[in-house]
């Protein structure tokens, strides 16, 4: 491994000052970020008031529906882009602030976890993820019910456009949280800072990772909206069709995602019960994986399960989905 180049003599005396400037910035852009989304959130009813100002008299169901769910999916990618961003520069605000005070000091001038701020999903970002997650669902919910109440004889292919739109779009929200969260660990790996053994910093990156997958609010949210969207869908086929197999499809959907949400609260009892057993002990990942806690269930296996577990969800949409799809436009042509 090559030696990092020492600081050049000239620049060591302004580093202190350098750092402190820096702090400051990295607040400022945390603030900006957060105005931006508030912005967008301004945009974003006016757009939707708007719409559905004019909806009835100038457009149909169709484009009301559309117009909001992309509009929504636009700002689910900021709230996800500026809660990055957040926790990105915590922890930058974090190495700095570990060169200046005393380890001493954590746990009583400021709390511990402030030396290594974990990822986490931040309240006002929470709340508008969960407000445009809900709006997107009543927008979707409305225009089916609108389809199936139409006695204009409304092209059923576009429920089938609709569907696959707001699931397809609330998918790769998921994705891209899931995303944001990987590129955060690989920059905290890179970026760790004076290592002191207080807040997160007693576990390894690898546990840290874990536990904000078992904890991702917003990746939940959006799978659970989409399987809401599918599971609508197939209410409808079965209303409009009187398919069982769509019934069924549509219980079996909302099952899984119950028993997932009921899955992942155990999981994140299991993770708090162990950090309550673990107090302030230093831990490698691989002592944490042979360690068997709880159920008799070991870290590296819990985290193996979980990502089998979201995978097969999103999997098992796609499939209800496209199979629910092609028997509807077989039943279609047959008759």
């Amino acid at each position: 491994m090559e030696a990092q180049p020492a600081l050049r003599e000239d620049l060591k005396p302004k580093l202190p000052e350098y750092l402190i400037q820096w702090r400051t910035s990295l607040w400022v852009s945390i603030r900006e970020k957060e105005s931006n989304v508030w912005k967008f959130i301004t945009f974003y009813a006016s757009a939707v008031a708007l719409i559905i100002g004019l909806g009835e008299k100038y457009t149909n169901t169709f484009v009301v529906a559309f117009v909001i769910g992309v509009l929504s999916f636009w700002g689910l990618g900021i709230v996800i882009d500026a809660n990055s961003w957040m926790a990105r520069n915590l922890k930058l605000i974090g190495n700095i602030e570990k060169l200046f005070i005393p380890k001493e000091e954590y746990g009583r001038l400021i709390p511990g976890y402030y030396s290594s701020p974990h990822f986490k999903y931040f309240r006002p970002y929470c709340f508008h993820f969960t407000v445009l997650i809900l709006l997107a669902l009543v927008a979707y919910l409305r225009f089916v019910w609108v389809l199936l109440c139409d006695s204009s004889g409304a092209p059923w292919y576009y429920l089938q456009i609709m569907t696959g739109v707001y699931a397809l779009g609330l998918v790769q929200i998921h994705k891209i949280d899931e995303h944001t969260r990987n590129e955060y660990f690989r920059f905290y790996e890179n970026a760790c800072g004076e290592k002191i053994d207080v807040g997160a910093e007693v576990f390894p990156v690898e546990w840290l990772e874990f536990k904000t997958s078992a904890s991702s609010v917003f990746s939940q949210f959006a799978l659970s909206a989409a399987t809401l969207v599918i599971a609508a869908y197939c209410l409808a086929e079965w209303k409009a069709k009187s398919s069982a197999l769509a019934l069924h499809s549509s219980i079996v959907l909302v099952a899984y995602c119950i028993l997932y949400c009921v899955g992942v609260r155990l999981l994140q009892r299991f993770i708090r019960s162990f950090e309550k057993s673990a107090g302030k002990e230093t831990h490698t990942w691989d002592a944490l994986s042979e360690k068997k806690i709880g159920w008799g269930i070991t870290v590296a296996r819990a985290k193996q399960l979980h990502r089998f577990l979201r995978a097969s969800w999103t999997c098992l949409l796609t499939v209800v989905f496209l199979l629910i799809v092609a028997l509807g436009a077989l039943a279609r042509l047959g008759s």
